[in-house]
């Protein structure tokens, strides 16, 4: 059986698309975590600022402090990805929150007894670096939460609260540390942290364990494996290469412009070091209001189109600004460039997001997120050197120029990823649909259906041929398209003919739910077309315990009654998730 493509339906109006995704509970409870998560950083770098200043040398101690958030990211996400991936996220994401709030205690202490700030600069450093294991995880939760067709919203919907942050949180932070010791607001953002990991343990399964690791163990040999295995699949890819690139470039601008628009507002504008904020205000103001668009065109197939253009207006602002000292031109230039950004980085995201395999989510966008972060690094320790060398507007002309140049040199690369990946959304939204009419899986969920049309993979097989082999560790589950084919077992009854499969049938469930080799052998007897879906994925869904999994289990039943007796009997398998199908890898 072969499926036909299906034009890919997308809701109507960008608001309509951007409402859609608000409905998915369990998104919500991670996107409350994270709302929380960005309150708390507000507070906390208020009250260490404050803090610093206290202290001699304030202006060394809040540059280390900048550093000492970034560095983390550079050195560390990659690692991060390896674990996001390597352990169940929902854990790890729930253990990190809890972890970094308990170092926000140790700094609240130390600041409360008025301790080095060297000590609070170490603390900080721990937190970044569980930050950088954090994000991985989070970011390849989402596909896993809302249905393929609105990760766009849901990228959108945390970039539009994200935005919201920036005028809240300082101004909160602000007051609190008026009224309160810097001690007592570390504290009450220690709190956040136990909050959003609440949050996080009611989003439930979202996949990361054993089995998508590329060596098993836990030695660090085995997680550098896991590192190079998410570098390879970068290097190895044009489009994701391109895509990874473009993004530097992104960033590199942005941390630039971080340094450059200070002496634009002070010396340009007139408006003292504290105009700066006017134009971060005009650049958030345009990102609340490009949130709702970014969701609507991160669907559409032209996605590369968007990509490449608002990559473009990120960075041309920059350039454009360098010639004019009109404050409301460069208010206006600021807010279109905030606009573009959120729509640059929810269109990047979300196409990461679909063209990379759930097993390998992590580690692929901790690449992306370590290069972004020293992209920015080199930015705004460059943009500093041009200016003394060459003044404030031939350096605003230079980041800007390189940035706009990567991203054209870039483009043919990332249009064609574009492409293809929207391909595979219409092969996976048509697998999905099909998958939904398998009596076996039809009580699974549409978003249950799309994660395993987006781990599974069409196979031809020769008459004659196994597929799989009795005694063979399991690895994959499989849904037969079309043709026959033969289940042998060494266990056969004598005189009981072996059972045939056709379309529809779907076999190789038994290793994986029950966690023992294949208890059987089946060859095609025609050619035949089957369905392989990723092992991994499939026990993270079809646990024994969850509902849907019942017309599975029954037809597991019967047959290992008629061939394993032993393992038909007694008790359910145990409610393993994930991790326990590390024999699959």
């Amino acid at each position: 059986m072969t499926t036909t493509e299906e034009p890919i339906e997308e809701t109507p109006g960008a608001i309509a698309s951007f409402r859609s995704v608000w409905r998915h509970t369990r998104w919500r409870w991670l996107l409350g975590s994270t709302v929380v998560s960005l309150a708390g950083d507000f507070l906390y770098w208020v009250a260490i600022a404050v803090y610093f200043t206290e202290h001699d040398d304030a202006t060394f101690w809040i540059a280390a402090s900048l550093i000492a958030r970034l560095l983390p990211y550079v050195v560390l996400s990659p690692f991060g990805g390896a674990v996001a991936d390597r352990f169940d996220r929902r854990a790890s994401l729930v253990l990190l929150d809890v972890v970094r709030g308990g170092l926000f205690v140790v700094m609240a202490v130390i600041v409360a007894v008025d301790g080095s700030p060297a000590f609070v600069l170490g603390v900080l450093v721990l937190i970044s670096a569980a930050g950088a294991i954090y994000r991985p995880a989070r970011v390849a939760a989402i596909p896993q939460l809302v249905p393929e067709n609105d990760i766009a919203a849901a990228n959108a919907g945390e970039e539009g609260l994200a935005q919201l942050s920036w005028f809240v949180g300082p101004a909160l932070g602000a007051v609190l540390v008026t009224v309160l010791d810097p001690s007592i607001v570390l504290v009450i953002n220690a709190a956040t942290f136990v909050v959003s990991a609440l949050m996080v343990a009611r989003i439930g399964n979202v996949g990361g364990g054993t089995a998508n690791s590329t060596e098993s163990g836990g030695s660090v040999s085995s997680l550098l494996a896991d590192v190079r295995a998410g570098g390879r699949l970068i290097a190895g890819n044009r489009g994701l290469c391109g895509l990874s690139v473009m993004t530097t470039a992104a960033s590199l601008a942005f941390g630039a412009e971080q340094v450059l628009y200070v002496s634009v507002a002070a010396d340009r504008l007139d408006l003292g070091a504290e105009g700066i904020g006017y134009l971060l205000a005009a650049m958030g103001v345009g990102g609340l209001i490009a949130a709702p668009i970014a969701a609507r065109v991160g669907n559409s197939a032209h996605a590369g189109g968007w990509l490449l253009g608002s990559g473009l207006l990120v960075s041309l602002p920059l350039v454009l600004i360098a010639f004019t000292d009109l404050t409301p031109v460069v208010l206006g230039l600021a807010a279109v460039e905030g606009g573009a950004a959120i729509v640059f980085e929810v269109v990047a995201l979300t196409l990461l997001q679909r063209a990379v395999a759930e097993s390998m989510m992590g580690r692929v966008y901790s690449v992306f997120d370590a290069v972004g972060a020293l992209g920015q690094t080199v930015g705004s320790a460059g943009a500093p050197v041009l200016v003394s060398i060459a003044g404030l507007t031939f350096a605003m002309q230079v980041s800007g120029v390189v940035a706009i140049v990567m991203m054209v040199v870039l483009a043919p690369a990332v249009l064609a990823l574009a492409r293809t990946t929207d391909q595979s959304r219409r092969r996976h939204r048509s697998v999905a649909t099909w998958l939904g009419q398998i009596p076996e899986l039809a009580s699974f969920e549409p978003i249950e259906l799309e994660r395993l049309a987006r781990s599974s993979g069409d196979r031809s097989v020769a008459a004659g041929e196994d597929v799989i082999r009795e005694g063979d560790a399991p690895d994959k589950l499989y849904v037969v398209r079309s043709g026959a084919l033969l289940v042998v077992t060494t266990q056969q009854s004598a005189g009981t003919p072996p059972p045939e499969l056709g379309p529809h049938d779907v076999f190789g469930e038994i290793g994986l739910l029950r966690n023992t080799s294949r208890t059987a052998t089946v060859t095609a007897v025609t050619a035949a077309e089957v369905l392989e879906i990723d092992g991994a994925v499939f026990t993270s869904i079809a646990t024994p315990s969850a509902d849907a999994t019942a017309p599975l289990l029954g037809g597991m039943r019967t047959r290992l009654s008629r061939t394993h007796p032993h393992l038909a009997a007694g008790d359910e398998p145990p409610d393993r998730g994930i991790e326990s199908a590390s024999v699959a890898s």
